[in-house]
């Protein structure tokens, strides 16, 4: 018998049948969509040239940078932007604007290396420094001057109706705002927002309205300061015509003829306002274009003071700490040290509701409340030093000292009036209202604690609880978030002096790593597949 003899077959490439042809298109589009699904990861962009230029000479200028970042290109030695949230990083120095400002149009986050340190100043013929336009933008550790606009609203950094700002960090100041237009430091426009944390406006000025800033949109401020603002008519430190919310914030050393510190006003009456743990001082309406009323708050809208202070503002005319033609509700707060000649702590026409809450050594020529035509409603547990805000209530002290130390760091990110030994504010709430004393006072001690040290925790009356020998627990707590917000950490003490600085917490962009690991063990499988098909298929057919 001859030997068998093998052969290999001429069909090397077998053909394609209808199940491995159905096998590899499902694995195709498999990658096909991984590809599509991968993640798409921010861009960082370091600038290294503070000249204002565009240019093809080997570097990344500020304006460059933008750029890129907002159009997907390479700019100079500028990387390309990606379609998130890039980030462009902006080393110590000074960055000189030369003819116009920069337009921030889609959603980008600049970050300096400190504010102390890293300066962008408007340009020198004039224009503000920053245009917000679309998107959301983000600005931490920067300090923004130098900027002015003529007939035009945000010297420093305006916020159209499409935009968000997120200032962290950061300073803006010594922009200005010349003949129509308002907001020296910043203008927020209607439907637009801004979020400023641990930051300071000062030093802005207006010739028109608020000085530090104007805005028709919806602002909070969180750990800020307001401070040394000047406009020639209304809102030296602040004109809100929408949402206003101020946390741990103060408000001082502004001046304007209406509303020196703050000036609210809303012809619909439909914005929402909040002053929580804030101090408002030192604010001056002064008696030019008719003014002189309102020295700390201006308002023909009603709004909330809670756990505040209003210390030491002065009007020519009425209302030193407020001018108020709207109503009011004030819990758990001080005014004092305020000075006018009628109305020196609080000018009311509306309705003013006080409960817990401290009206005291006000000018004595002023007094501490003036009746214009108004339900003045006390809900329990006040102290009047003068007997003027028609104190009726069993529980409130009307004609009596309530024994306050001077305006000071009494600790927490404001300064306060503490209430001094043997006060009569001290464990006196002896009423509640919405069921329980508030959580803290302003500097965010625990309410309540024994203040007079007689075994029993009592609230206190005003924005300052005593500690005592029994304290009601060790912790504090949390403190609420204001809207509208998309605040980040805060850090106590704007007032004395120094913001707080979280300057090495770079925002960075936001990835998630497991995405990326699960598209590549996707990938490695569909690999796999292949190859198993390939093999399958593939192999050369053996004959005998």
């Amino acid at each position: 018998m001859s030997p068998r003899t093998l052969s290999l077959s001429t069909r090397a490439r077998p053909r394609i049948g209808p199940r491995f042809a159905a096998l590899l298109a499902a694995a195709t589009l498999l990658l096909a969509t991984m590809a599509l699904a991968a993640p798409v990861f921010a861009a960082t962009i370091v600038v290294n040239e503070d000249a204002d230029e565009v240019n093809t000479d080997g570097d990344c200028s500020l304006r460059e940078a933008v750029i890129a970042a907002e159009n997907n290109v390479i700019v100079d030695a500028c990387p390309a932007g990606n379609d998130v949230a890039d980030t462009i990083t902006i080393p110590t120095g000074t960055y000189q604007l030369a003819s116009v400002d920069i337009e921030l149009d889609d959603t980008v986050s600049l970050v300096g290396a400190d504010r102390a340190t890293t300066t962008v100043v408007g340009p020198p013929e004039g224009d503000r420094v920053f245009s917000l336009g679309f998107g959301d933008v983000s600005i931490a550790n920067l300090t923004i001057t130098g900027g002015q606009e003529d007939d035009e609203n945000g010297g420093g950094i305006t916020v159209d109706s499409d935009a968000t700002l997120t200032l962290t960090n950061s300073t803006v100041t010594g922009n200005e705002v010349l003949n129509g237009g308002g907001g020296g430091g910043i203008y927020v426009s209607f439907g637009g927002s801004a979020t400023i944390t641990n930051s300071l406006i000062s030093d802005n000025t207006s010739e028109n309205d608020g000085g530090g800033i104007f805005s028709n949109g919806g602002v909070s401020l969180i750990n800020s300061a307001v401070n040394g603002n000047h406009a020639d008519f209304t809102g030296g430190g602040i004109l809100s015509t929408g949402n206003l919310s101020l946390l741990n914030t103060t408000v001082d050393d502004n001046t304007s003829a209406f509303g020196a510190g703050i000036f609210l006003s809303d012809n619909e009456d439909l914005a929402t306002i909040t002053i929580d743990r804030s101090t408002i001082s030192n604010n001056v309406a002064t008696a030019t274009k008719g003014g002189g009323e309102g020295g700390g708050i201006f308002a023909t809208l009603d709004f909330t003071v809670v756990n505040s202070t209003v210390s030491g503002n002065s009007a020519t005319s009425r209302g030193g700490g407020i001018y108020l033609v709207a109503d009011l509700r004030v819990d758990f707060s001080t005014i004092t040290d305020n000075s006018s000649p009628e109305g020196a702590g609080i000018w009311v026409i509306g309705n003013l509701e006080l409960f817990a809450t401290v009206v005291a050594n006000n000018d004595v020529a002023g007094g501490d409340c003036f009746n214009g035509d108004a339900n003045l409603t006390s809900l329990g547990s006040n102290i009047d030093s003068d007997d003027t805000c028609e104190l009726n209530q069993p529980t409130d002290q009307p004609d009596a000292d309530p024994m306050l130390g001077s305006l000071a760091a009494n600790g927490g990110p404001t300064l306060t009036h503490a209430l001094l030994a043997g006060s009569p504010a001290i464990d006196a709430v002896t009423t509640t209202v919405d069921d329980a004393c508030v959580a803290t006072d302003q500097r965010g001690t625990v309410r309540p604690q024994d203040g007079d040290n007689n075994g029993s925790l009592v609230c206190d009356i005003g924005a300052f609880e005593v500690l005592g020998a029994v304290a009601a627990t060790p912790t504090l707590a949390p403190i609420p978030t204001p809207a509208p917000s998309t605040s980040g950490s805060a850090s106590p003490s704007p007032t004395a002096g120094t913001l707080p600085d979280t300057a090495g917490d770079d925002p960075g962009p936001s990835e998630a790593p497991w995405l990326g690991f699960a598209v590549l063990a996707l990938i490695a499988a569909a690999a796999l597949t292949l190859e198993g098909l390939r093999r399958r298929y593939a192999n050369p057919v053996v004959k005998p």
